[in-house]
């Protein structure tokens, strides 16, 4: 890199840019094996039937995307390219130094990006999201222990290391170069080349020549959801991560959000969730339990159990010979009320929480100032107001999220995590996440079966279901013979049959719990219901056919048939998480006042549109499915006669779809529009 003189400035330049170039189309090369490289590990088989022709779309689309990052990342190469070619003495060297140190920075950066999102992809079927924060605000110890464990962090580093020595074994042969992109010995010919290879750097960095710039919507090329989700790079989806964690908490505008969901007025949501006019007030969300003399005199216990990622689309591979994963839960399934066509309404272990607990749909409320703020829509509020205890017990940290801040002001008289369960149960055991089920199980038993003369509503977290999918060490687990098929299903992921031991477990210490509920005198005082905080992405692919099985949970209930006189128990019924307490607050409560989430699954009401959605994304009913449906662009499903739980897509939606969508859409509307006034005003 000794220096040497160029004779003229725009010599200089033009050599400095096609320096870049060799930077730009290096990058480039490592962006597109790595779309090669998850396109090989992760297709589904049917890609290269149905949507071969796509590939191209995806390409093109992605050379566009990968073009605007790379020119983001390689900007400061080119306003050095414009300051070193001042310089005719030493120029080249300062070029060279800052272009090999920069470059071998940036190219390393990207590359581990790319590579990391490839094993983010392997857990939870997308690119980075919203959810990739929780490596940073989960427990990180244990999140860097699931990660040694689940994944091949030697192999990964190794592979890193590789881009990055061949990175600056390539960036050392590019300085070399001396002849330049273009030149010519005339001033204003030179001025054109330089501003029609800006240019091009202009176009690449909008990514588009249309009105607007390249942008999240253009990711969808295909109707295939794989290649839509091929089609951007794991950079711009962290930027639209970061921009989607900062909007959570930052935008409470009204006009904004009546805008980004297509409303003129809060009166034409209200208009189409309650299907009649209404004025708009903060009570409107709020309803009131009817008066009811048995729940008067006899007020039962309620446990709410959420289990950590209890898939729905599990049982449908339960065989209790040779592949049982409810071990002593199938005989309570088979006993009680399970209703299968039930989603999360959030796709995280603490949106799912805070969701349930408070309705907010802005998360992580807990990790934010607002993590001490009474939500008035809490649903230990109108048990405190009936006489209950009310008791949040985790078997994780109580530090884990900041809940030790967040649910005492929720309305809970008392909380108790790993610490209060092991100075109780000497020799509970723990893992990474906290103490294993079983003893998360057997404390709410102890506190149960105290006699504090009042009633008791238990909300409950699991832990155990979790990466690095530990169980004790006496467990002695029911048997699961993986099949040929299994393997096939899950690409011979070395995680199955740890992943499907640790589900039987959770699910065995719960159907343990509720047999010694069912043995006791509890049986005739006590509610439980039980349902999965998400479902688990690692094993399976899911298409969009299966909708409904990706973000499927179910909901357990036992209730003793006092408590159930005069309702309508209809397994068939969509719903998801949002339904959960109002059902609850319905047959064990009287006359109390509470935040009406969503629909009352045990209503003798037909005309009740009961429904099921998921984050602002996807809703599914008895007439289909909508995805995106708070876009200017929903996509409709149907069900396939043929497949009951498959979907197609529609060309045009069906009377009931339209319905769904007004429904589902504008609740989601009302629920957000609360909370921007409520959390506005807490400020």
């Amino acid at each position: 890199m000794n220096a040497f003189r160029y004779p003229n400035y725009f010599f200089r330049l033009f050599t400095y840019f096609i320096r870049f170039t060799g930077y730009y189309l290096f990058a480039l090369v490592l962006f597109t094996l790595n779309r090669i490289a998850l396109l090989f590990r992760f297709a589904p088989s049917e890609i290269y039937l149905e949507f071969k022709s796509d590939l191209i779309k995806v390409f093109w689309m992605g050379f566009r995307f990968d073009t605007q990052i790379i020119l983001y990342a390689g900007l400061p190469l080119i306003l050095a390219a414009f300051i070193c070619a001042l310089f005719k003495e030493n120029g080249n060297s300062y070029f060279n130094t800052f272009f090999l140190g920069y470059g071998l920075l940036t190219i390393s950066i990207l590359s581990a990006l790319l590579i990391f999102d490839q094993q983010y992809y392997s857990f939870f079927k997308s690119h980075y999201d919203a959810l990739v924060f929780g490596i940073i605000e989960d427990d990180t110890q244990a999140v860097i222990k699931s990660m040694w464990t689940d994944h091949p962090v030697i192999r990964v580093f190794l592979i890193l290391l590789l881009c990055i020595l061949l990175s600056f074994f390539i960036l050392r042969k590019i300085i070399k170069s001396k002849r330049p992109l273009f030149f010519s010995n005339k001033t204003l010919v030179n001025i054109g080349a330089a501003i029609f290879f800006l240019g091009f750097i202009f176009l690449g960095l909008r990514g588009s020549v249309s009105t607007f710039p390249l942008e999240n919507d253009d990711t969808t090329v295909s109707e295939s959801a794989f290649l839509n989700f091929l089609t951007p790079n794991a950079i711009f989806c962290l930027n639209e991560a970061f921009k989607e964690k900062e909007k959570g908490f930052n935008d409470f505008d009204n006009n904004n959000l009546l805008t980004s969901f297509g409303y003129g007025s809060t009166d034409e949501a209200i208009l189409e969730y309650y299907g009649s006019m209404r004025p708009y007030d903060p009570n409107l969300l709020f309803s009131k339990t009817p008066e009811n003399p048995v729940l008067q005199t006899h007020p039962p216990h309620v446990v709410f159990v959420l289990m950590e990622s209890f898939s729905n689309y599990y049982l449908d591979f339960n065989q209790e010979t040779n592949f049982n994963l409810l071990g002593s839960l199938e005989q309570h399934f088979k006993q009680d009320i399970l209703f299968r066509n039930f989603v999360s309404d959030e796709n995280g272990t603490i949106p799912s929480l805070e969701n349930l607990m408070t309705s907010v749909p802005y998360h992580p409320i807990a990790q934010t100032k607002y993590k001490r703020v009474q939500l008035p829509t809490s649903v230990a509020i109108p048990y405190k107001k009936a006489g209950y205890e009310t008791i949040f017990i985790t078997g994780g940290k109580l530090g884990w999220r900041n809940l030790n801040d967040f649910v005492p002001k929720q309305g809970f008289d008392q909380i108790y995590g790993q610490a209060a369960i092991k100075r109780k149960i000497k020799n509970a055991e723990t893992n990474e996440w906290g103490v294993y089920d079983e003893y998360l199980f057997q404390f709410a038993k102890g506190l149960l079966k105290e006699n504090t003369g009042k009633p008791k509503f238990i909300f409950m977290l699991t832990t155990s279901n979790h990466t690095p999918y530990q169980r004790p060490e006496h467990y002695k687990p029911y048997p699961i013979i993986i099949t040929d098929n299994i393997k096939q299903l899950t690409n011979n992921n070395p995680l199955t049959l740890d992943n499907f031991t640790s589900f039987q477990y959770s699910a065995n210490c719960f159907g343990d719990f509720m047999t010694v509920i069912k043995n006791s005198p509890l049986k005739e005082n006590t509610i439980v219901t039980a349902t999965g905080d998400h479902n688990t992405l690692m094993l399976f692919q899911y298409d969009e056919q299966s909708l409904k099985q990706k973000r499927g949970v179910p909901l357990y209930l036992y209730a003793p048939s006092i408590y159930l006189n005069n309702k309508t128990i209809d397994i068939k019924r969509f719903g998801s998480h949002k339904d959960i307490f109002p059902t609850l607050f319905n047959i064990s409560l009287s006359n109390q006042r509470y935040f009406n989430s969503g629909n009352d699954l045990l209503s003798n009401d037909s005309s009740i549109l009961f429904f099921g959605k998921n984050e602002n994304n996807m809703a599914s009913a008895q007439s289909g499915a909508i995805l995106e449906f708070s876009s200017k662009n929903p996509r409709f499903f149907d069900w396939k006669n043929e497949q009951p739980n498959k979907l197609k897509e529609e060309e045009n939606a069906s009377l009931g779809n339209q319905d769904l969508l007004k429904k589902t859409k504008s609740r989601q509307f009302l629920i957000q529009y609360y909370f921007n006034n409520f959390l506005k005003n807490s400020n």
